[in-house]
């Protein structure tokens, strides 16, 4: 976002005093909230003087921001502010200031890229309020993708603006498994993946803090407490297996997930997470969790060469340029009869020659691929390249 904004927002009797041009002294005047002016052209200055090329106005201005009480502060979000001043407030006293988000979030006048840092920040009140805004959700995706991936947001919340953008033609990109949520929920498609124009009814389950169980056989969500958001999202340090009372809390509450659910923490969470739900049979689950952002090329190199996945995770990693530029990945996917066979036939092209040799002997892969094997094992002893 813009970091400044024109002078001709600010009243004629006041541009002196943050006028890049001005004496110094005038603009230090301001920058030390000495100059008499109403509250919101005093945030406007000061915010205005903050990016002054003179360090010393600059500093001193920054300090009268931060130093005007919270009750103006309350006051003044609600009022036709540059986008830029509402951005700066949210950021800076937001977290601070309680209600105060919510006004920026209300304010007409705040921006669109205002609304995606919070929906990446904020709490639960806030993040309804902006996943009611549907117009900033079609005009500004990234809003949708930070509803997504914040741990706060309701499971409910995220499938009732997927499915929202969906049937409005927006696809949001920012969320690899966009697709799949969509698909979970039932929402018409082409072939070429653009939604279809007709609506569909779909009838979106309802949060519950019953037991998990209970939800599940519902159909419901399961309310997430604390403890289980940090036992499905931070890494354990801990090797796989040492806590076993922990894995046995987090086999439980993915046991009882939905569908949707499982999808949006197949992509989100951690590496016990994510290990789990690659192996679900369900195809729009395991092809969430192998597009999770946190998946490391260790896990690549395990998941590449497991012939029990679903043909379409081991699809997705044949495909990924940066995880096939490791050897082991591209030998693994050789030799695993789930990789599609151009695929196959490609990375046997990079192989070393004793590894030739063995897939050309080989029982245990594609005939295609272990003739092309044995075909180049023959090119390099006659031709010797």
């Amino acid at each position: 976002m813009q970091v400044t904004f024109t002078l001709t927002e600010i009243p004629d009797a006041l541009r002196k005093h943050c006028d890049p041009k001005s004496p110094v002294p005038f603009k230090m005047m301001a920058a030390k909230g000495l100059a008499p002016m109403p509250p919101g052209e005093l945030v406007k200055v000061a915010y205005l003087l903050m990016y002054d090329a003179d360090a010393g106005v600059a500093a001193a201005a920054k300090a009268t921001l931060a130093g005007i009480p919270d009750k103006i502060v309350m006051g003044v979000a609600s009022t036709a502010l540059p986008p830029q001043v509402l951005d700066h407030i949210a950021r800076a006293r937001g977290p601070k200031v309680p209600g105060l988000v919510e006004k920026v979030l209300l304010n007409p006048a705040t921006h669109d890229e205002t609304f995606a840092y919070l929906a990446t920040t904020c709490k639960e009140r806030e993040l309804e309020i902006i996943a009611e805004n549907q117009a900033r959700l079609l005009r500004h995706p990234k809003i949708i993708e930070g509803l997504y991936f914040n741990k706060g947001t309701r499971m409910s919340t995220v499938d009732r603006v997927i499915d929202f953008a969906v049937r409005n033609g927006v696809i949001v990109d920012g969320i690899p498994a966009f697709q799949e949520a969509a698909e979970a929920l039932g929402v018409l498609k082409t072939e070429k993946g653009v939604p279809a124009t007709a609506p569909i009814e779909v009838a979106l389950p309802v949060e519950t803090e019953a037991p998990a169980e209970v939800a599940a056989a519902s159909g419901g969500y399961i309310r997430l407490s604390a403890d289980d958001t940090r036992s499905l999202f931070d890494e354990d340090e801990k090797e796989e297996g040492e806590n076993t009372e922990k894995v046995a809390s987090v086999t439980k509450l993915l046991l009882s997930m939905n569908i949707s659910q499982k999808i949006r923490y197949a992509q989100l969470g951690n590496k016990e997470v994510r290990g789990k739900l690659i192996r679900e049979s369900n195809r729009l689950i395991a092809s969430a969790a192998v597009k999770n952002p946190r998946m490391t090329e260790n896990e690549i190199v395990v998941l590449s060469a497991n012939k029990s996945l679903i043909d379409d995770v081991i699809r997705y990693i044949s495909k990924n340029r940066e995880w096939t530029k490791n050897y082991q990945v591209r030998w693994n996917l050789a030799t695993n009869p789930k990789t599609p066979l151009p695929f196959a036939l490609q990375f046997l092209q990079t192989l070393r020659d004793d590894h030739l040799k063995i897939l050309a002997k080989s029982k245990n892969i594609s005939n295609v691929v272990q003739t092309a094997a044995r075909k180049r094992v023959l090119q390099k002893e006659k031709y010797g390249s």
